[in-house]
């Protein structure tokens, strides 16, 4: 009777959270699903497939975010939208650059390199200069707001797994610049969950 309560009762580890294929789908839900169940008034489906820590417990809802966890969440999609939008402009503007360079092949002598070298630069500044700055900017705004949802403590674990949600979904976002690769709301995750588990610890 014990050893079944038990089972019943099992705590997820949390590492099996992030190969479940539930968490896998639920980090590859819409941004937007993900975001409006965190600031609706009442549990939105999106969430309510994330798997729980506990076999028993309900599943996560917005009642789990705290107001600055949903306040810096929201501002963090609303910063990956102005981050998609300059890198499509970009995009655009380097398209015209490779269009310009196939018109304009390089040519064989080396007096003749350093002025197409010149001309290229010169074109790259004035097609695609302002656009390339643009994306840079809007790229240091997203990591400042990943930076902002990384140092909301949670208050306990359901808020900790909001918070690795939102992980899964943004930390892996591309950046052209030397921001890119870091984690860095899932290293703020992982030492939130020591913080949980050794209060006098985060103390």
């Amino acid at each position: 009777m014990t050893s079944q309560a038990t089972a019943n009762h099992t705590t997820v580890p949390l590492y099996q959270l992030f190969r479940s294929p539930v968490l896998r789908a639920a980090t590859g839900l819409h941004r937007r699903a993900l975001l409006a169940s965190l600031a609706a008034a009442a549990p939105a489906a999106a969430l309510a497939s994330v798997p729980a820590l506990s076999a028993s417990a309900a599943p996560l809802g917005p009642s789990d975010a705290s107001p600055e966890l949903r306040d810096a969440a929201c501002a963090l999609d609303e910063a990956h939208e102005r981050l998609k939008a300059a890198k499509a402009r970009f995009a655009a503007d380097d398209l015209k650059m490779s269009d310009w360079r196939e018109n304009n092949p390089e040519p064989l002598s080396k007096r003749g390199r350093k002025r197409w070298a010149r001309k290229w630069r010169e074109h790259q500044e004035a097609i695609a200069g302002e656009s390339w700055r643009a994306q840079l900017d809007a790229e240091r705004d997203f990591r400042a707001a990943q930076t902002a949802v990384a140092g909301v403590r949670p208050r306990d674990m359901r808020e900790l797994a909001l918070k690795a949600c939102l992980s899964g979904v943004y930390d892996p976002v591309p950046l052209a610049g030397y921001l890119s690769g870091a984690g860095v709301i899932g290293f703020s995750v992982a030492f939130d969950l020591v913080g949980l588990m050794n209060p006098v610890v985060a103390s």
